[in-house]
């Protein structure tokens, strides 16, 4: 009998626990019940209020145990034997032929269940299904689902944070219980930037666009931006972003949660909240990077989304004026290393969106099965409507020209033939509304520079962080 722990896959072949939705064969763990369509949000705590009651029944727990002192659900199924876990699985999941999947049989993402259906949940660890490609798993139909499992995970990891610094104060430990209040507020700031979130999926070509065009962007300005708050999913992973920058990771396994970890991590979505100017006050840009959660060895969190992990959080007040490598913001302050290449990437990304002429924004289609029942905390006015960003036609033809290899004649003779080249785009600063000292910024396009007909040499794009 494998070891269960809160990641441990759960069959279900009725799945009765998540309401509203078709009695159908599932996939499931308990780290992430209650994250997925239909689910109670309280199921989560079901499961383990049953499970304990289990324990007290068969004298595993001790009735007078207090509730600060329950085990959690990992050290609990440690204390059951091993020969009556599948019992106690059963009685938590509420369901009499649930069974316990080995760990080699589990993929990290949603997937087909055992018996061919699809998982109820994205994010869940699921039946792996070698004749599914997984491509479905990462696309702009699945945005809606990962932003609700971040904000029902984030809720999960702010109530357990918030929970333990009683226990904390109890005990004297003053400085530990604040930073488990402080940590709960930033996680819940999280939240509420998620939950209020336009949500988007942006393509590679645009976001190798962005890249390139941020290396000499002039200034941030919070202008273009689609809504004051957001959430970009990325095709492609932006280059690997250096977590030194930020002093490094934390990791969690079980108690430790501050194992070391500098490894640079790939961006394969961020985050952002846009709070404008009052009372005074510079307008503040705060922004979230996020990884897929399977990129990194161990949970950021104690409980997190299984979709996507988040990294690093970075916010600065506006405007930033950049001037090489360096930022410099409103009142002369240097800006970290940590800073420019992310705020330079997300308001050039913001700036080429506002411009239909480069970047071609298409919503997907209402009644795509990823919008259905989406309602949640979101607005039902659209609030669940995916915005795919990609390079306008036009321009994605301009850039699949290829290199020509011309400089050999059929005599064998060499010679430099007639090319024509692209000469790369820049940014402008035109007036626009209200007299600004910044005005607003203006991407001018690549253009083609040479002789109508000639081969055309194509330029490489920048693939790197602007950092000092």
């Amino acid at each position: 009998m494998p070891e269960v722990t809160e990641h441990t896959c759960i069959y279900l072949p009725d799945l009765r626990p998540a309401r509203g939705r078709s009695s159908r064969p599932g996939v499931v763990s308990f780290a992430c019940a209650g994250l997925g369509w239909g689910a109670s949000p309280g199921w989560r705590t079901e499961l383990y209020l049953r499970a304990c009651g289990w324990a007290r029944a068969r004298e595993i727990l001790d009735y007078d145990t207090e509730d600060e002192d329950i085990p959690l659900w990992d050290e609990l199924f440690a204390r059951i034997p091993e020969s009556r876990r599948r019992e106690a699985v059963r009685s938590a999941f509420d369901d009499p032929d649930a069974l316990i999947v080995p760990p080699p049989a589990c993929s990290e993402r949603g997937g087909r269940s055992a018996a061919g259906g699809s998982g109820w949940s994205y994010g869940v660890r699921a039946v792996r299904d070698e004749s599914e490609s997984g491509s479905d798993a990462w696309s702009a139909p699945q945005v809606v689902d990962m932003a609700r499992s971040l904000a029902m995970g984030g809720r999960l990891e702010a109530s357990r944070l918030a929970a333990r610094a009683p226990r904390a104060r109890s005990v004297g430990d003053l400085v530990y219980a604040d930073a488990l209040d402080a940590a709960a507020v930033k996680v819940l700031e999280s939240v509420t930037t998620i939950e209020t979130a336009s949500l988007h999926w942006v393509s590679a070509s645009m976001a190798r666009l962005a890249m390139d065009a941020s290396q000499d962007l002039p200034a941030a300005t919070g202008q273009d931006a689609p809504a004051p708050s957001g959430l970009m999913v990325l095709a492609e992973p932006l280059p690997a972003w250096s977590t030194a920058l930020v002093g490094g990771l934390a990791l969690c396994d079980g108690p430790r949660t501050n194992i070391p970890y500098i490894e640079a991590v790939p961006v394969d979505a961020l985050a952002w909240q846009l709070s404008p100017p009052r009372r005074g006050r510079k307008a503040r840009l705060t922004i979230e990077l996020f990884c897929r959660s399977s990129r990194l060895p161990l949970p950021v969190r104690g409980l997190q989304s299984e979709s996507l992990a988040s990294f690093a959080r970075i916010s600065s007040r506006l405007p930033v004026i950049f001037a090489g490598t360096v930022g410099t913001g409103p009142d002369g302050e240097d800006l970290g290393a940590a800073h420019v290449g992310v705020l330079s990437w997300l308001q050039a990304a913001w700036s080429l969106m506002s411009d239909p002429g480069i970047v071609q924004t298409s919503m997907i289609p209402e009644g795509h099965p990823a919008e259905k029942g989406a309602a949640g905390s979101r607005e039902a006015d659209g609030g669940n409507r995916v915005a795919v960003v990609d390079l306008h036609p036009d321009r994605h033809r301009f850039l699949s020209v290829t290199r020509h290899e011309g400089d050999v004649e059929p005599d064998g003779s060499h010679q430099h033939p007639v090319r024509s080249h692209v000469v790369r785009g820049h940014w402008d600063l035109q007036s626009h509304g209200t007299p600004s000292p910044l005005g607003r910024l203006q991407w001018v396009d690549d253009h083609v520079c040479g002789l109508p007909g000639t081969p055309l040499v194509a330029r490489p794009h920048v693939w790197a962080w602007r950092h000092p």
